[in-house]
């Protein structure tokens, strides 16, 4: 199931690459929570699209480019994406930035999602050091 588990975390991080939002949804389960750094927690598929329909809007051509994807058991998934973009309205590149993520699925779709500010934290979370 570990690679199911990482297959399923790359075809939701390409989906958002590609502004899919349909298929972003089909990979998370209808009451998914995504726990962000800057705007708090967020429950269900109808909160995740707004969220990432948002940051398309104020940051045109952001993608999520994974470096890696570290099973870590119980249906756990970090993944070590570059952040990377430009300002929608400022046209200014964002820093080129590296975000953690921590996955949890169940039965093949995403349960949870949850922000760090890097793979060192993401890690932490789960109880894994770099």
């Amino acid at each position: 199931m570990s690679q199911e588990n990482v297959e399923v975390v790359r075809r939701l991080l390409e989906a958002v690459n590609r502004r899919d939002w349909d298929a972003m949804l089909e990979g998370g389960d209808p009451e998914i929570e995504i726990v962000t750094l800057m705007t708090g927690t967020h429950r269900g598929h109808a909160a995740w699209r707004r969220l990432v329909e948002q940051m398309a809007e104020e940051l045109a051509g952001f993608q999520f480019v994974p470096e890696d994807l570290i099973d870590v058991g119980q249906n756990r998934v970090v993944a070590v994406t570059r952040w990377v973009g430009t300002g929608g309205t400022s046209g200014i590149e964002v820093p080129d930035t590296t975000i953690g993520f921590v996955y949890t699925l169940r039965d093949g779709l995403v349960v949870r999602q949850e922000s760090f500010r890097n793979k060192a934290e993401a890690l932490n979370a789960v109880d894994l050091e770099e």
